[in-house]
């Protein structure tokens, strides 16, 4: 049985929180310049939220088609 992602997330929504979890990890670089000394924890999470961004991407794998790398 295939899932169909359309009808559990709409795709405006699935668009909002990959731009939500990239933009967490923006705030966590930008925070990491302005902060060495936990500049190596910020980062950490930095790519934690990106790694949640590209689990949210490979989930809906046909959108990836339209340009997932644009999705910031």
């Amino acid at each position: 049985m295939e899932l169909d992602f359309e009808k559990i997330i709409p795709r405006e929504e699935w668009m909002d929180t990959v731009r939500r979890l990239r933009a967490m990890a923006q705030l966590c670089r930008q925070t990491a310049a302005h902060h060495p000394d936990r500049s190596w924890k910020l980062l950490a999470e930095a790519e934690y939220w990106e790694h949640l961004a590209d689990g949210v991407l490979l989930a809906r794998p046909e959108q990836c088609e339209t340009g997932c790398a644009t999705i910031n």
